[in-house]
């Protein structure tokens, strides 16, 4: 069996990470999984999240509340989706945008189901406004690690790792190599071209990491 990773995921559990379908078919099913469980471990696939949105130039006066309300009201006449089903799948996570702005972007994370419907149209419609929406596939950064999927909270590493030079014992705005360019300190740790920015779009590590989320995210109801 040939294994890419193994990462914790709270404080009872591991993600393993398979190189093929069939190393993971190995885990789930047959004589190892009866082993595993024999030990007291519960295997099973991983589930797949749910995908999240972005709907653009929301103002900043609007209610969470107020705003559900009519993206239902206006838009799910034609879909098989009950409100009560929207309302517990259409759930608000987070804000972008210039805190100056009157305007900004609300993400939520929805249902396939209710993502399928929405992507389908080119706007969404909420009292008298109408905004773009397309899917939100942005990775969380640990600030003191600088790895992906995590936050500092929740990081297990006990010492900071700065996000301008990848050195290790100090932050970023602590950093005493602002006059140097920066280093990414997720390629450097896996032994990469570290010469750019650990916010480069086209890092090799965050671009690894992306896809990773995106094949762990359940786009479709099917």
């Amino acid at each position: 069996m040939q294994i890419n990773t193994v990462r914790t995921a709270g404080k009872k559990s591991i993600i393993i990470e398979t190189k093929t379908e069939e190393d993971k078919n190995k885990l789930v099913s047959g004589d190892l999984k009866r082993r595993l469980e024999e030990k007291g471990l519960k295997v099973e696939n991983l589930r797949k999240k749910n995908p999240k949105i972005i709907l653009f130039s929301i103002h900043r006066d609007t209610t969470e509340k107020e705003f559900k309300e009519n993206v239902y009201n206006q838009n799910f006449k034609e879909s098989q989706i009950t409100k009560d089903n929207f309302m517990e799948g259409f759930k608000y996570s987070f804000t972008r945008g210039n805190r100056d702005n009157s305007y900004c972007n609300w993400i939520f994370q929805v249902t396939p189901e209710i993502r399928e419907f929405l992507i389908s149209k080119d706007r969404i419609y909420a009292r008298w406004e109408s905004h773009y929406i397309k899917d939100f596939t942005g990775l969380t950064r640990c600030y003191r690690c600088q790895g992906y999927g995590h936050k500092a909270q929740g990081c297990r590493e006990k010492e900071d790792t700065c996000g301008h030079c990848a050195g290790k014992g100090h932050r970023y705005q602590d950093c005493p190599n602002k006059n140097r360019r920066e280093t990414c300190a997720n390629c450097k740790r896996f032994g990469k071209d570290a010469d750019h920015p650990a916010t480069d779009p086209d890092c090799p590590a965050y671009r690894n990491a992306l896809e990773r989320e995106i094949s762990r995210t359940g786009y479709t109801k099917n």
